[in-house]
């Protein structure tokens, strides 16, 4: 069973990285595909943070000279794939947060300008 979820993760990864690759035809286009690619670092990523056993079982015994255990090998690999997928979200959020804000000001700025002129 842990053989066939190897199989199927590795397949829905692939197919969500390069869904789109081909159609980009815009800067808009391009951002939404690489975020769609994004997003699956982010669910595999929190998916193997948050498992409860080992994946990967052909890693057993190979984590003994980091002082780790498997589980903990992979929860640490879940979070390298997590935490920068995630921190991108975020760093995208706060600048488009920032653009929307500064738009905003352009705009009461041109509106009282309007109001201002005789």
């Amino acid at each position: 069973m842990k053989k066939i979820l190897e199989i199927a993760l590795g397949i829905v990864t692939s197919v969500g990285g390069f869904l789109e690759i081909g159609s980009i035809t815009t800067a808009a286009q391009a951002g939404a595909d690489f975020s769609f690619q994004l997003i699956w670092a982010i669910v595999l990523g929190a998916l193997i943070t948050l498992a409860g056993s080992v994946w990967y079982p052909s890693y057993v015994g190979l984590t003994n000279s980091w002082g780790l255990t498997p589980l903990e090998d992979q929860q640490l690999g879940g979070l390298i794939m997590w935490i920068p997928a995630g921190l991108v979200y975020v760093i995208a959020g706060l600048a488009l947060f920032a653009g929307w804000l500064r738009e905003a000001d352009l705009r009461d700025l041109k509106r009282e300008r309007l109001e201002l002129v005789p």
